[in-house]
């Protein structure tokens, strides 16, 4: 008997970046257009946002793009609005992102610590205040609220409050969970295996970002940057023989160039990773008997009755890789660190 198709989310995490101490000094903060948009100096098309979208749309599939708001405190809101309306018009999923730091990016040439930039370090009231201003700039960017239904907090730092916070503001989708990020900056408790998609109890259904498990037992995320194009697929034959009720990749914009120069916004294409993305995408489009590509939003219709609570084994399985994967996957990483030296 055969299986109902297992539903693929390709998420896309889309942010400025705050200044940042290197061992060269400092590194600038970054825009909008240059570390979402991807517009450099150098280069005659966009390497992020637009790029990334173009490759979906070649093989009729459409992303989740969690976009992060505050930084329009800093940067502006022309940016931010350019994002929004591009993701929207070209009928992908927009939905809600938050890097606290980036309210006030320039921390350094301030002189003063950087705030906190993990959510769930937060009380459950000031979580609460930084959702409703991020839906706060979403708006003012013409984005109707209610299309704004899930979120996904910078370095995957919810905790279970957040869970809560998120409810009070109408948004019913968290896609936060993620083993290879428990207890570093992803502060959800209780659920230490949870790898599908599962009812918090809270109203808000949370999606984990999908794991595989590695040969020495330790999970590894499915992300673009993270993993060969060959561990993505054996992962995903292996989540739809389990049952999963969903697959989650996560990117960003930026893990397809390499800058060479911030200041002279100087950067090249990230072709391992770039080729990933297509392939994945081809990949997908070419097995839909199988994998069926949907959005947050879409998920987001779905009663929460329909999912297990965390502590189902149902939601607790990991794929589990194969060696042979691995190591060519640390052939195609350590081609790509060498590709990533700066170009003059």
């Amino acid at each position: 008997m055969s299986r109902e198709p297992t539903r693929v989310y390709l998420t896309f995490d889309v942010e400025c970046a705050e200044e940042r101490r290197g061992p060269r000094g400092t590194v600038p903060a970054m825009d909008y257009e240059l570390r979402a948009w991807g517009s450099f100096s150098n280069q005659p098309e966009p390497l992020g946002v637009p790029l990334v979208m173009d490759i979906l749309e070649r093989e009729g599939l459409r992303g989740t793009f969690f976009v992060e708001a505050l930084g329009a405190a800093h940067f502006g809101k022309a940016g931010l609005a350019t994002i929004c309306g591009a993701v929207r018009e070209r009928g992908h999923d927009l939905q809600l992102h938050l890097h606290p730091v980036l309210e006030r990016p320039l921390w350094v040439s301030e002189g003063r610590e950087p705030a906190a930039d993990d959510l769930g370090l937060y009380p459950e009231a000031e979580q609460r205040a930084f959702l409703e201003r991020g839906i706060g700039w979403f708006e003012a960017c013409g984005v109707p609220r209610s299309s704004i239904v899930a979120f996904r907090a910078g370095n995957f730092g919810a905790n279970n409050d957040t869970w809560k916070a998120m409810a009070a503001c109408g948004l019913r989708v968290s896609s936060n969970q993620n083993l290879s990020f428990l207890n570093r900056s992803c502060h959800i408790k209780g659920h230490p295996h949870a790898n599908d998609a599962f009812n918090t109890g809270q109203g808000v259904l949370e999606v984990p970002i999908t794991n595989m498990e590695e040969n020495s037992g330790q999970p590894r995320l499915l992300q673009i940057s993270a993993i060969s194009f060959a561990e993505a697929c054996w992962t995903l034959e292996e989540a739809h023989r389990l049952g999963f009720a969903a697959v989650t990749f996560v990117s960003h914009p930026f893990e397809y160039f390499f800058i060479d120069d911030v200041v002279t916004r100087r950067a090249r294409p990230n072709w391992p990773n770039v080729l990933r993305l297509r392939r994945l995408a081809r990949y997908l489009h070419e097995n839909e008997d199988r994998f069926q590509v949907q959005t947050m939003n879409q998920l987001a219709q779905r009663p929460l009755s329909q999912f297990p609570m965390g502590g189902d084994p149902k939601v607790q399985r990991l794929p589990r890789g194969r060696r042979r994967l691995r190591y060519s996957r640390l052939l195609e990483q350590g081609v790509k660190r060498l590709l990533s030296r700066p170009f003059f």
